[in-house]
């Protein structure tokens, strides 16, 4: 960490691709709702320069077992992060009520 106690927060090639294409699907429809999707996806991130521990733990049958946290933002996705040594990673940006199945690949 560093001197003011914030994270160093990373996202993933993978998870801005995943933003991007819910961004695009509402964007087709509500193009105030894309900028809000993205607006709040900023905030969460921000958000988790500190206290991302505060977030509690991803459980599943194929996830291991304390390695990845989660944060709900813009009341329906999830920003799926990883803690080590200071930094957040970023890994996934999910669609709550898309199907899980994809957690298995």
């Amino acid at each position: 960490m560093n001197p003011q106690n914030e994270y160093t927060v990373i996202v993933a090639e993978r998870a801005l691709q995943q933003l991007s294409v819910h961004t695009a699907f509402l964007a087709e429809n509500s193009p105030a709702a894309a900028e809000t999707l993205v607006t709040h996806f900023e905030e969460a991130l921000r958000s988790l320069e500190y206290m991302p521990n505060r977030c509690p733990w991803l459980r599943g049958e194929f996830i291991p077992q304390y390695v990845y946290r989660f944060l709900i933002f813009d009341k329906r996705y999830l920003v799926i992060f990883q803690v080590a040594d200071g930094v957040v990673y970023v890994d996934h940006v999910v669609d709550c009520r898309q199907d899980d199945r994809w957690l298995l690949r």
